[in-house]
This record gives structure tokens, sequence and C-alpha cells, in this order.
């Protein structure tokens, strides 16, 4: 994690200062822009002015009415690191910001968020962090009562913000969000798989790719909302299918009353991304396969190693259908300077109906910026918020992720490629008509254009039938992409050359589905209630 150094104590308290300062004065009325937060020597030193935010905004059509931009902010810059080394910051300089955060958080506390707020909780996050990253610069400068003041501010804060960080079987624990940071094992990553009875199947097919197909030997929690989620005979099925594969109850690591899990797997998967207690978690679908080992991820991507975020992005379909998702998007970013990454975005920009595939998405909880953005994508989950706008306005939690990371001004890393499709060629008898690669499967490539995984189940086709396997042959990214014409038929993408499947791809694959059969036979003679 990315911590200020002890000798830039005062720049830390000037930082918690100048962002309380900020919200308490323009923050009440207005959307405030604080970050960018993207300076690579600390994911929390702004790298342009709040006034420079304001005056460079793109104006924006609201999707609904919005208030009237606030007047341009004076220069209200941090101070600057001392330029020799400087142990301790003065006592008064404590006591400032231990004053400045009281009233902050007070205000916070006193005056939450309704449900479409998605910028404000931004926002708080990014004035929480602060407050993290100050008791961690100052912890030796603290006085024992200073320390115990800060700790209590940014606890209570976290838990007004974020309610279900309290753990349910510690109602009296007064540290509720720290004991969840130390719950992370350090320097620990492996795969988390968010599951219930309707995945349940493809969860095991899952389970058989990445453990004795790839022979993948990182550890494998699989998350579920409860017994009726997932009953106990599945979970001791799962538990079988191979070494060090455990499951965890979701509802016993975060309070569930203002989640409510089991009514929705969409839902659950943020969280399960929270509770895991790896450091570094590859969050999978059920539905996902991978053609590489799931650890080289972490080992050789070098996006993800720069930012700590890896997110896939989906196909560039319906172009223009989703106006009012995409009118919600800009006004909850209205007064934001959008994140280079953003910018590059051909499905925000041109107005493509979706811009991300959620099967899979790798983060790194230790790097405290990716723990905030994580945060907003699970408050995104909590049952009023989703159902009233994270899942009404997306497509489940497909879009949260890259919304909760931009809102919470943390940099993440997009895949190189927008989604292609796994399948079979189509040959065309007209010369005008390109080939054309059809199948109901999501292809993502790595950094050097490999087919990396994809999302759709090893079936031909799930949408239209639960039984039939059959081995894939091409693949097609970058094209121009087709909807499947009705539930059984196949989507189709074209424009650009099919690319064969390997011989090891098609190995993995061809052992893959030969598993996948061998635990569908299993299954029909299993008792799973």
């Amino acid at each position: 994690m990315l911590l200020l150094a002890p000798s830039r104590s005062r720049y830390a308290i000037g930082l918690a200062i100048w962002l309380c300062t900020l919200y308490l004065i323009w923050g009440r009325s207005n959307s405030l822009h604080i970050g960018p937060w993207r300076s690579k020597s600390s994911p929390y030193i702004p790298t342009q002015s709040a006034s420079q935010a304001h005056t460079t905004q793109q104006k924006v059509e609201p999707y609904a009415k919005v208030p009237a931009a606030p007047p341009p902010l004076p220069s209200l810059q941090p101070p600057a690191p001392p330029r020799a080394p400087l142990a301790t910051a003065s006592s008064s300089e404590h006591d400032l910001l231990l004053a400045s955060i009281s009233k902050t958080s007070s205000y916070f506390i006193n005056d939450p968020l309704p449900p479409s707020h998605f910028n404000k909780m931004g926002e708080r996050l990014q004035v929480l962090g602060s407050w993290i990253e100050a008791r961690e610069a100052l912890a030796k400068s603290l006085t024992s009562n200073q320390k115990k003041s800060l700790i209590n501010h940014i606890e209570r804060t976290a838990i007004s913000l974020l309610p279900f960080v309290r753990h349910p079987s510690q109602p009296k624990e007064t540290r509720p969000f720290d004991l969840l940071r130390r719950s992370f094992k350090k320097g620990s990553k492996g795969i988390v798989i968010a599951s219930n009875k309707k995945v349940f199947r493809f969860t095991c097919h899952a389970i058989h790719n990445i453990r004795e197909v790839l022979k993948s030997d990182l550890p494998i929690e699989i998350v579920h909302g409860g017994d009726k989620d997932l009953p106990p005979s599945y979970r001791k099925f799962i538990t079988e299918l191979g070494m060090n594969i455990t499951t965890v109850e979701a509802r016993r690591r975060v309070e569930d009353k203002h989640l409510e899990l089991e009514k929705s797997l969409a839902g659950l998967k943020p969280l399960a991304a929270l509770v895991s207690s790896f450091e570094q978690v590859i969050l999978v679908d059920a539905e996902s396969i991978f053609l590489q080992k799931p650890e080289k991820i972490l080992d050789d991507h070098e996006g993800y190693k720069s930012t700590g975020a890896l997110f896939f992005h989906d196909h560039l379909y319906g172009k223009g259908e989703k106006k009012e998702r995409h009118e919600w998007w800009r006004k909850c970013l209205v007064y934001y300077t959008p994140s280079p990454t953003l910018s590059k975005s051909r499905a925000f920009n041109q107005g493509y109906a979706e811009e991300a595939d959620s099967g899979l998405v790798v983060i790194d909880k230790s790097r405290l910026s990716i723990l905030l953005g994580l945060l907003h994508v699970c408050w995104q989950s909590m049952r009023r918020v989703r159902a009233e706008w994270t899942h009404a306005m997306n497509d489940g939690d497909k879009d949260a992720w890259w919304f909760g990371f931009e809102l919470t001004s943390v940099e993440f890393t997009w895949e190189s490629h927008y989604a292609g499709v796994v399948g079979w060629i189509e040959e065309s008898d007209k010369p005008e008509n390109n080939t054309k690669v059809l199948g109901s499967s999501t292809a993502h490539a790595d950094e050097n254009d490999k087919l990396l995984w994809y999302s759709g189940t090893l079936l031909k086709n799930k949408a239209s039938e639960s039984k039939i396997y059959e081995l894939p042959t091409h693949w097609m990214i970058e094209g121009e992409w087709q909807k499947a014409p009705d539930e059984d038929g196949l989507a189709a993408i074209s424009g650009t050359s099919p690319i064969n499947l390997a011989q090891d791809e098609q190995k993995i694959l061809k052992e893959s589905i030969e598993g996948a059969e061998q635990l569908d036979e299993r299954l029909s003679k299993y008792s799973l209630e």
C-alpha cells in the first residue's frame, strides 16, 4: 500500500484539512470534484486543483435536474512537503487536523446520502481515504489520545457511509472497518467465485477448468449468501473437487441488513471480493473459462501491476440504444474531469450500450486507493441502491466497477481491446460479405493479443440448450458485433480476420468440456438437498 513517508507528516495534515475544508464549504450543496488522485507517487496527491477541475469540465446535458455549477474555487493547494525531513508535525497542527476531521465527520454522519448520490459517495470516500493516509503517516507523532480520536472519527464515518462493514458476530466492535482490513492476509492472492444454486453447475465446471486442466494452484474461495443460496450439500460437493477450495458465507463477515445478499448474485459479487481473505483477488464468474493460468495476470500483466485493478470491456453494440443510461452516467460525472482511461473509452464517448464485462475482475486490496474504489462498488450493491439505480440503470454489476472507481478517482486498467467472440467460422457465399465467427461466448485477450478467457460457459449456447457442448474452432476481436437474432441463435462478429484456436487452446477446451460432461454425470446422481 502506498503511504506518505513519515517525513511528510505535515503534508498529510495539510491535505486532510484541505479536503475537509473544501467539502464543508462547497460540498454541501454542490457536487464537489475533489480529485483526481492519479499521481503514481501516491493515490492521494491531486494532479490539478479543484478550481481547474471546475473550469475545464465539459458541459453535459443532465439526465435529471442537477444543481448549477459552483463558482470557481480559489486556489487551495495543500502545503508543499518540507524540503528537509520532518520527523513530527507540531501539536497545534495535529489539533487543527482533528478539529477539521471532527467537523467533517459529524457532517457526514448527520447528513446521510440518498441512494442516487453516486458522485457524492465517491467524494466522501476520497475524504475518508485522506484521513486513513494521515493516520498511517502520523502514527509515530500523534499522542495516544489523538490516535484514539482519529481512529474513532474514521470508524464512525466508515460505518455511516458503509453500514455493512459492521461485523455480524461482533456487533459491539468499535473498529469494524479496521477489523475488515486486517482480515486480508498479508501478501495473499487467490481466486474468488460468487455462487448460488442457480450457477452451481457452472461453478463446478470453472473449478475443473482452473484446477484440473490448467493446473493452477491458487487457493479458491467460493462466496455465497447463506444456506438458502448455497446449501451445505452443494458446498460439500464443491470443496471435494480439489485441494485448497473453501466456501465463505458473506453474511458472516459483513452485516446483511442493508445488502440482502441472498436476493442477488450480481449484488453478491463485489461483496465477495471484499470479504475474501485474499489481498489480490481474481474475481471470476461461474460462467467464465480460462485459456491461460489465472495467476499469469498477477505476475505478467503490466497494466494490472501498474494500477492494481484490471477490468475488461464488453462488446461494442447497441450504439444509441441506451440513452437514459448514458445520460445518467454523465449526470453523475457532471463536475468531474474524466480520467485518461475513461477519455479513451469508445463505449462511453460514442454511446454504445455497455462498457464492461464483469466476468473477470482483478484487484489488489492491499492498495488503499483500490480498496476505496471497491467500497464504492459495494455501496452500489446495497439493496436500495442497486434496486433503484445500479441494476436498474446498468446490466447487473457490469458497469458498477469502472463507474465506482471513476467516481472515487481511482486509477484502473482496461484490457486493450473490446470483447470478441469464441465460436465457429461462417464462410459467406457472397464475396461482398465478410467472414463471420458465430458463438455465444465473449472473448478477451491478454496484453499480447492471445486468448486469455471467455464468458458464457462451455456449452455451445447456454441460452437455448443446457446439455450440448461443442469444441470452438475460431475467435475474433475488434470486429463489428451483431446480436443473436433470437434466443436459439448465435451472436456474430465480422470485419477482421478470424483467428484459429491454437492447438494448446483446443486441448485446454477439449479437456474442460470432457470434465464438464463427467461432472454433469456425477451431479445427476448426487443428492444435493
